[in-house]
């Protein structure tokens, strides 16, 4: 299993809200960044890796749900999770997500 992703994107891009344990951004601020690159290049899992600038440290988030109203064919956006394997490394990550508005 062999990751296959692009650069990471910098966590400055997200609005950090520490009641809801979640990191918020538009789509819109990064351009025609591709937040469903396969991860591995033996599975249908997608993500993107995240860095954070001040720590030097990256994780991996993958898609864990589609925010739409399926009803009127509206897509709100996307939330992801930080991968198992970087919530072991740091626990503090358990149970934050990663939202990415399609504005």
């Amino acid at each position: 299993m062999k990751l296959r992703l692009n650069s990471p994107i910098s966590l400055e891009q997200f609005t950090h809200n520490k009641d809801s344990r979640s990191f918020v951004a538009d789509a819109s601020d990064f351009g025609n960044f591709n937040f469903f690159q396969r991860i591995y290049d033996d599975a249908a899992d997608v993500g993107f890796t995240i860095c954070n600038p001040k720590s030097g440290r990256s994780i991996l988030v993958t898609l864990f749900q589609e925010l739409a109203d399926y009803e009127n064919n509206e897509v709100h956006g996307w939330e992801f999770t930080p991968s198992e394997h970087d919530v072991r490394l740091y626990p503090l990550l358990k149970n934050y997500k990663f939202v990415i508005f399609n504005d």
